[in-house]
């Protein structure tokens, strides 16, 4: 099952919309020697594409289904909906960066490619144009250098001074323009 669901990707979905399937649970059976009479999994599908995002819960449930059908098992298929694929408003990115460029220079400023992670905030640029960006707080000196997700994560605290300057700096010129 688990070798058939990551083929979907490889097989089924254009390489030039990244998408990921990952099976990161897998529960069944109470002994070793005994076959399992029940097995649950549970994982996650991310992709950037919206569209793609209708298409996988699809073609996985077809796949699952399939082959349930080929072994004669019975099966449930249950969607959590996740995140809708977070995308910022180019008028808003242009308000941030110029805020940036105009406190720090241009030289701090790095355009990220798309990640698949799941992110809240992309529910509010949904309904209101906005935009997120990442504020750099890594420092290897103090030992701020662990993965966002690590349970030893830490932040440069200096970094906050940066990131809320930024911010308020593009509220107030958002509102000068909204003026003229």
């Amino acid at each position: 099952m688990v070798d058939s669901l990551q083929k979907v990707v490889s097989r089924e979905i254009d390489p030039l919309n990244p998408a990921l399937i990952t099976i990161g649970v897998i529960n069944g059976g109470t002994v070793r020697n005994v076959i399992a009479d029940r097995v649950s999994m549970s994982g996650t599908a991310r992709t950037l594409s919206p569209k793609n995002v209708k298409r996988l819960p699809q073609l996985l449930k077809r796949t699952i289904g399939g082959i349930c059908r080929a072994r004669g098992a019975d099966f449930t298929f249950d969607i959590i909906s996740g995140y809708p694929v977070m995308e910022n408003h180019s008028a808003a990115n242009a308000v941030l960066r110029k805020s940036f460029g105009d406190l720090f220079g241009k030289h701090g400023i790095e355009l990220t490619p798309p990640t698949m992670g799941g992110e809240d905030f992309a529910y509010y640029l949904q309904r209101i144009p906005g935009a997120m960006f990442r504020l750099g707080v890594k420092n290897n000196a103090i030992g701020a250098n662990k993965s966002w997700h690590a349970a030893d994560f830490t932040v440069d605290e200096e970094a906050v001074f940066y990131g809320t300057s930024v911010l308020a700096k593009a509220v107030l010129d958002y509102g000068e323009t909204r003026k003229s």
